[in-house]
């Protein structure tokens, strides 16, 4: 089960995927572990560090029976107090001679070939720079840096980060290998933001670990002969921690594979039986019509497709900027559009009518695109490629003509009148097989064109996301993207449509036009301009003018407001919506000094609704001018600039923010659902710390006249968190007290009471509350959210009989209301059904990054207006949203497509094989685990042996991500509505059907899953484990681990600790007995020693709640010697905090004092919320003993010293605490100098 060979398969799809990638490299991390074979001689770290205190030992003296004692023996007794070139001589021997194994060999020509961008090594052998040594690389070396080759165009970044023998700054103690210097640790983040694979390497030095990016956004491989004991926190839980942040916990790949010397060979050969990799520019082009004129010659083909690969392969040696005119992020990118551009808009058969003319401009194009931003001159650039082409043998070659003719066609140059036309010919020898006359006439024809789709290129949007563009050509080019409305195409010219002008923009384009594109004439008819441009181009738009004179600022603003107000609300459709009770928290946030409010929810909460319905309000107000904005809305543009361009100016804020105050009134900004932005997760989180920010300098600035909403979904916001984006402060966004009240920056949604939804339902229903309150109790867990709920209420009053009511039927009832609203027949209803599958199929299966009609039309060989016409119906009825410019389609609410992808997965024959496609490209995996939840419980209602086997097929396909997804459903399914021996039968199945290793992989998939619930505090019935123990521990057909036995019985102790307030027993002796049961289990084993002493941190806790403090003492202490042997910060400063507080309730305050200044010493680099808390409880320490002494006034000149050092302790924590705007840890150290103050009039 999950065995290495299915990961391997996955990582070579990912080397393949991104191989030659322009924007994502894949990096390499080469521990200690690959070079072993590289000697004849054991040059381990365990080898050499024996051998090195074998010869500092006394002659009587013997090794050290354990690692750790060796390895403090060797760092105290040899290393330290070693000077820089002491500690090369050192270590240099042991290094000598050594020769590159072959998977040394076979790394370095996965680099050669483009399949690796970065290596990262902790090693100080020269055997990485010794295969790199004829590749062009840059290293980077503890803060030094040296290019090799040809400045700047490198191949490869290197990274040393534990130093080398030439350069020195070698790291080997504790100390060294906590934390590296800033430099090489923002290099190493950096370049591990894409696919990483970790090889050879343990995982123990936290300096590396901490550098390592935790970017969700691509995957993480960790190779190694042995899977890493994941009990044993202590040397493996920071690759536990740092694999689960990448979402990739099942990336292990172990064995025989997880050699480096046996795996990258194997690689290496899998990649060379993969034909080589088609060229991008040649993938793109056989999309077009254009190529399909070429193609007609074999000949041209093969030219063509030469040409291509030549200029591929030149590129390489350069570095693509970002530049005017088209902002572009990559020549592909341009290119596609460009190719789109000739495709969509342009009629060129008439222009192009034989393969010579499209072979030459494809390949201008081609280059055209290219030289928008790589450092190369045309002239040059084609000699360049003539040249390679020459000597290319065996193939079609052009004459000289045919180079003469590009160059004219780049440099758009009339030809000369003299030169009535040129003969082109394509040979393969002396002779010409090939030819074709070229005359000036069609010569024109083709120049028109090629400038023609060069200017139309400047209205399609190619800017990238760049924030460091600021210039005039770079606004002016937003300002064509975005008003940009259609381009109409004629065979005597080309008319383009701008809509929703301002005046502002309007000035600007009209210097544009007249002195940069030359437009020939400017027609100004009121609000309407006419603008010629050669060739045959011309731009019509309309601005708003008052009395001919410009708008104001205000103005703008304004007009902007009244576009986005009623493109907001069209999208909403009230009826199908329950508001809940938010509006009554935007009430209180506009009239409060805060500037931002973030509200978040579960998908169909109502975040959307609410603020339509609040926005649809105060539009009667005039003390409001709102800008409401939606996230799906937002492609690439800056996510301020979603309002207008004005507001990333900081002068213009300072105006904007003046002209609302002189007006008294408020400009509202709302920002919602940032989480359906239709891009990456990175994306995502640039836009939405762009606009944290913004709030932010709105209030340090003081712009009280300016305010901003963001929605988005709860579960992104937490990602979000877990992903380092700028977190929001108190005193700039909005508070809400929680129910346990604590202070919350959020409002979060919360679902429907029952009395909330019993109430919607009677109304809408007309049955009697006794009814209502039954069904309630039936279907309470979709019965929370506003939409659930109103399709709950429309497919209930379908029903004729109240007693054929259950779950799946409810679910089918609720597809089929939804298109019996829209259809006009059943043939009709099967058209629609038809039409909204293949929308889906594009989201999920072919993956298109935007779904348009022309697709869903070519797909089902249906014409256009047909989709349209059933899109419009889709629209109407608030399911789908349609564009009608660009014929974008979407829907309109995460959970219609999540009721859709149900209906879907339950039509098709494989959805185990659908989901796996979509989980393996993670796409929109939210809306995924919802309709697979939906579906599994449809099954579970339907039949229970259909649910078990569908349980059975989804699990086969040994999918991790898949397994995860339908364990945690399955869990939360079985706590709603719980299937007696539910986990007995599936196990029991499991075992007959797919085998015991997959058995025991379940299982522990299982418990991972619940204590992770248990750690994020998410309450679950105990039911549970109950029903799991005879599973686990003692089962009869099946022998789990110890291990797995005893962590379960501290899933256990955690259980009941944890939730201990929800229970009137006492249940902490419950959990104190699981621990002694833990215990029992470890007892004999020395390998499990980081779960013991979680087992036994934990029973000392309960031990101190017993009363039982000297005995809970005792076990802190030998929990701290071993985290202190182990070095794991983190735990030590937990382990410490909780000693030192019972030693303060002993009244054992030297002792406690004594503990943190020697936690303090041991570890001078804590992370800063542990310093911080190491500092409150040595404050809290030194104020007890003042305290105690005060009672007597026996205090003396020493304790005055000691309240000194007290209040400095206290000032450095609120220090912190306001920094990191921690509001609990501020309200605790506020308490605490309320005391302190209490004390200072003993002094």
């Amino acid at each position: 089960m999950y065995n290495s060979d299915t990961i391997l398969r996955k990582l070579i799809q990912q080397l393949k995927s991104y191989y030659n990638s322009e924007t994502e490299g894949v990096t390499v991390i080469i521990g200690a572990g690959c070079s072993l074979r590289s000697s004849s001689d054991d040059i381990s770290t365990e080898g050499i560090v024996k051998d090195i205190v074998k010869k500092h030992l006394k002659e009587d003296q013997d090794l050290p029976d354990t690692w750790t004692e060796l390895y403090s023996l060797f760092v105290n007794n040899v290393w330290t107090g070693q000077g820089e070139q002491d500690r090369i001589d050192l270590l240099a021997p042991y290094f000598k001679n050594l020769e590159p194994s072959k998977g040394y060999l076979a790394i370095r020509n996965l680099i050669k070939t483009g399949y690796i961008k970065n290596i990262i090594t902790t090693n100080f052998d020269p055997l990485i720079d010794e295969i790199l040594k004829d590749i062009p690389h840059r290293t980077f070396i503890d803060g030094l840096k040296k290019e090799s080759f040809s400045d700047d165009n490198f191949s490869i970044n290197f990274v040393k980060a534990h130093g080398d023998f030439q350069h020195g700054n070698l790291r080997f103690a504790p100390d060294e290998l906590r934390r590296l210097s800033p430099e090489i640790e923002a290099v190493i983040h950096s370049l591990t933001k894409g696919i990483v694979i970790v090889v050879g390497y343990r995982g123990q030095d936290i300096g590396i670990m901490n550098a390592l990016n935790t970017s969700k956004a691509h995957c993480a491989f960790w190779v190694s002969p042995e899977k890493p004991d994941l009990y044993d926190q202590y040397s493996n839980g920071s690759i536990d921690t740092w694999m689960k942040t990448r979402n990739s916990e099942y990336n292990f790949i172990n064995g025989e594979k997880g050699d480096f010397n046996v795996l990258f060979p194997f690689i290496e050969s899998k990649l060379q039986e993969v034909p080589k990799q088609e060229i991008k520019s040649l993938k793109l082009w056989k999309k077009s019509s254009l190529y399909n004129i070429i193609s007609t010659s074999e000949r041209a083909s093969i030219v063509f497709s030469n040409l291509l690969k030549i200029e591929d392969e030149i590129l390489k040696e350069y570095i693509w900027t970002v530049k005017e005119p088209y902002f572009c992020v990559d020549s592909t990118t341009l290119l596609s559009i460009l190719i789109t551009v000739l495709q969509d808009k342009l009629d060129f058969q008439n222009d192009i009518t034989n393969e010579i003319e499209a072979l030459l401009l494809a390949t201008a194009l081609t280059i055209f695109s290219q030289i928008q931003g790589y450092p190369i001159c045309v002239d040059q650039y084609i000699y360049i490629i003539k040249e390679k082409y020459r000597y290319l043998q065996n193939i079609p070659q052009p004459d000289d003509n045919f180079w003469s003719i590009l160059k004219e066609l780049l440099a758009e140059k009339e030809i000369i009148e003299k030169e009535k036309f040129f003969e082109i010919s394509i040979t393969v020898d002396s002779t010409k097989l090939f030819y074709y006359v070229l005359k000036k006439g069609m010569f024109s024809k083709m120049q028109s064109l090629f400038i023609l789709i060069q200017q139309i290129l400047l209205f399609q949007k190619t800017t990238c996301e760049k924030k460091d563009i600021i210039s005039t050509s770079h606004r002016i080019k937003l300002i064509l993207e975005n008003y940009c409305k259609e381009i109409k195409y004629s065979s005597t010219s080309t008319k383009i449509f701008f809509e929703n002008m301002t005046p502002q923009d309007d000035n600007v384009l009209e210097g544009y036009f007249r002195n940069i594109m030359k437009a020939q004439t400017r027609e100004l008819v009121g609000k309407s301009r006419t603008y010629y441009i050669k060739p045959d181009i011309y731009i019509y738009y309309e601005v708003d003018l008052e009395n001919n004179r410009l708008t104001s600022l205000y103005d703008e603003f304004y007009n902007r407001a009244n576009t986005l107000t009623e493109e907001f609300l069209s999208a909403v459709q009230f009826n199908n919506f329950i508001l809940p009770d938010t509006v009554e928290i935007l009430k209180r946030f506009i009239v409060s000094d805060n500037s931002g409010l973030i509200i978040t929810g579960v998908s169909g909460s109502g975040k959307t609704t609410a603020l339509a319905h609040w926005i649809k309000n105060l539009q009667a107000s005039d003390e409001y001018l709102i800008l409401p904005f939606s996230g799906k809305n937002q492609l690439t543009k800056n996510g301020l600039q979603s309002f207008s361009d004005w507001l990333s100016e900081p002068l213009k804020l300072q105006e904007i923010n003046e002209l609302f105050c002189c007006r008294k009134k408020t400009l509202l900004l709302v920002y919602d659902a940032i989480n359906e932005i239709p891009n990456t997760f990175d994306f995502l989180q640039n836009i939405y710390n762009q606009l944290i920010c913004f709030v932010e300098k709105l209030s340090t600035h003081k712009y009280n006249n300016i305010k901003m909403i963001l929605s988005l979904r709860k579960d992104v916001y937490m990602q979000l968190n877990d992903n380092h984006a700028v977190e929001p402060r108190e005193g700039i966004f909005f508070p809400t007290i929680l129910p346990n009240r604590e202070i919350s920056l959020t409002y979060e949604i919360s679902p429907f009471s029952k009395d909330q939804a019993v109430k919607f339902l009677m109304d809408s229903t007309n049955q009697s509350q006794e009814v209502i309150t039954t069904l309630y109790d039936e279907f309470s867990g979709i019965l929370q959210m506003p939409i659930y709920i109103k399709l709950f209420a429309d497919a209930f009053t379908s029903f004729s009989n109240l007693n054929e009511n259950n779950f799946g039927e409810l679910i089918s009832r609720w597809y089929k209301i939804l298109l019996q609203k829209i259809s006009e027949n059943n043939t009709h209803q099967d058209e629609l059904v038809v039409v909204i599958n293949e929308i889906i199929l594009s989201k999920y299966q072919y993956i298109d990054e935007n779904v348009y009609i022309k697709n869903i039309a070519k797909r089902l060989n249906l014409e256009e207006k047909i989709i349209i016409k059933d899109v419009n119906l889709f629209a109407e009825a608030g399911i789908l949203t349609y564009k009608r410019v660009t014929k974008e389609i979407n829907f309109s609410h995460d959970v219609y497509e999540q009721i859709f992808l149900t209906q879907y997965l339950m039509k098709i024959e494989y959805p185990e094989d659908f989901c796996c496609n979509i989980l393996e490209k993670q796409i929109n995996m939210h809306i995924l685990s919802l309709a697979l939840k939906d579906y599994l419980l449809f099954q579970k209602e339907l039949n229970q042996e259909y649910y078990f086997e569908t349980l059975i097929k989804f699990i086969s396909k040994n999918h991790s991500l898949l397994n995860n997804c339908i364990i945690e459903n399955a869990l939360l399914l079985n706590e709603n509505s719980s299937i007696e021996n539910h986990w007995s039968i599936l196990f029991q199945k499991i075992d007959y059907n797919i085998g015991l290793n997959c058995h025991k992989y379940i299982l522990q998939l299982i418990l991972d899953i619940l204590n992770t619930r248990i750690d994020k505090h998410s309450f679950f019935s105990n039911s549970t484990l109950n029903e799991l123990r005879p599973l686990v521990i003692q089962p009869t057909y099946i022998m789990n681990s110890q291990k797995d036995q005893a962590f379960f019985e501290f899933i256990n102790a955690k259980y009941w600790y944890t939730f201990s307030y929800k229970f009137e027993n006492d249940v902490l002796k419950d959990a104190q007995i699981y621990c002694i049961n833990a215990k029992k289990l470890l007892l004999s084993s020395d390998s499990n020693i980081s779960l013991c002493d979680d087992i036994n941190f934990l029973y000392a806790i309960l031990l101190r709640y017993e009363g039982k403090l000297v005995e809970a003492v005792n076990t802190l202490q030998k929990v701290l010697q071993n985290q202190i042997k182990f070095s794991v910060p983190d735990k030590i400063c937990k382990t410490a905090l909780e000693l030192g507080a019972i030693y303060r309730e002993l009244t054992k305050f030297d002792d406690a004092l004594g503990l943190y200044k020697s936690i303090k010493k041991l570890y001078r680099d804590f992370p800063p919320y542990w310093d911080t808390r190491l500092q409150l409880n040595m404050g809290i320490i030194y104020k007890n003993k003042q305290q105690v002494k005060s009672v007597n006034y026996k205090l003396t000149k020493d304790d005055f010293n000691d309240f000194k050092i007290t209040q400095q302790l206290f000032f450095n924590v609120y220090k912190y605490a306001c920094s990191t705007d921690d509001v609990l840890l501020k309200l605790e150290i506020l308490a605490e100098l309320i005391e302190l103050c209490a004390l200072a009039r003993h002094y």
